[in-house]
């Protein structure tokens, strides 16, 4: 949301200029959503799911500035890697991208179920039911394929789906 509110301020900076400022607010945005990810087990992006793991519970031992201190550098350390991975591999991942099938889809969507079920292994019955009703969360608006209306129940408002992000949110915040 941010980068799209900056966006016009941009237009009369020269492109290197106006690219640097775009993404250092993206920057900043993903990094900022650490903060509520480590102090009220909250992640504020999707990127910070992982920070409630290991950085709540360092916060309710009393190691929440130690926890943020970790999270910023290393938020930064991983920015810095991927853009120059990025600057050199990026043509290379488009052309494989481009090159993918049915096969290699379900391939993927065969993969994550598969770590679903591996990242359950303490609980399998929760494991299951959990990627059933993310599946299930999923099959919610308008077929991107066919344009066909599933599961909206007469609702227009239903037709988009859910959001991932406040759908992630709202079940860390939950549990």
């Amino acid at each position: 949301m941010a980068v799209a509110l900056m966006l016009p301020l941009t237009f009369s900076m020269s492109a290197v200029l106006g690219m640097n400022v775009l993404v250092a607010v993206y920057i900043g945005g993903i990094s900022g959503g650490l903060i509520s990810a480590i102090l009220l087990n909250m992640p504020g992006t999707a990127s910070s799911i992982a920070t409630c793991f290991d950085g709540h519970p360092m916060a309710m031992n009393g190691q929440a500035s130690k926890a943020l201190s970790y999270g910023i550098v290393f938020s930064f350390v991983g920015s810095v890697f991927s853009f120059i991975f990025l600057t050199f591999f990026a043509p290379k991942l488009a052309d494989i991208a481009l090159k993918f099938t049915p096969a290699e889809n379900f391939g993927i969507c065969f993969f994550a179920l598969t770590m679903v079920a591996i990242l359950a292994s303490g609980n399998l019955l929760r494991g299951l039911l959990s990627g059933l009703l993310g599946l299930m969360f999923t099959q919610v608006g308008m077929s991107p394929i066919d344009g066909t209306v599933r599961f909206t129940f007469g609702n227009p408002n239903m037709m988009a789906g859910f959001n991932t992000l406040t759908t992630l949110i709202g079940i860390f915040a939950y549990f």
